[in-house]
């Protein structure tokens, strides 16, 4: 799969494979060195998160650790996006990507933008309930020029797992701090 921008540059590749043997695993428990973080709404968007309202799916960062970070996400549904065909609910990964981002600055104190990932399992399929989804995310610097992760997405209620996010790298980007978002 390929996605393009509208002058036809392609901007995105991936391998798309079913596989019918992906059975969840165990979901790693936060370790207690984790401190209580408090990001929340506002305080995560403008100068870290570019992201306007329409996309602000990381709706809190709850505990963060040198190995990593447990968030509250919103679905596509609690962010009013319409219903359709969806096979899987691209706010919660698009939510898992900014707490990557969070959490790196928090590493590096560099901003870093996604650039690869290894493997993405889907356990559930369609759109999340309009409620939330805790995320969390284990990994470690690459260095200081960026991180890798692994993170797996929850329902809040029943604590199923709904998808992995296996290998996903994160590299320092150009832009300055405090860059600030648009819509």
């Amino acid at each position: 799969a390929t996605l393009y921008d509208a002058a036809g540059m392609p901007r995105f590749a991936a391998q798309i494979a079913p596989d019918a043997r992906s059975q969840p695993g165990p979901v790693p428990q936060p370790p207690a060195e984790w401190q209580a973080a408090g990001w929340r709404g506002a305080d995560l968007y403008g100068d870290q998160l570019f992201h306007g309202p329409d996309f602000a799916a990381l709706q809190s960062v709850d505990r963060l650790g040198a190995t990593g970070a447990e968030a509250t996400l919103l679905t596509a549904p609690g962010l009013g996006w319409p219903a359709g065909p969806w096979a899987m609910d691209p706010a919660l990964i698009d939510g898992g990507l900014q707490l990557a981002r969070m959490w790196g600055l928090a590493q590096l104190q560099k901003l870093t933008l996604p650039t690869a990932a290894a493997r993405f399992v889907l356990h559930r399929t369609g759109l999340s309930a309009a409620g939330n989804v805790r995320c969390l995310l284990q990994g470690e610097p690459i260095g200081q020029a960026g991180t890798r992760a692994n993170l797996w997405f929850m329902d809040a209620v029943s604590g199923d797992l709904i998808a992995e996010l296996r290998g996903l790298e994160m590299y320092a980007s150009s832009e300055p701090s405090g860059a600030g978002g648009a819509g």
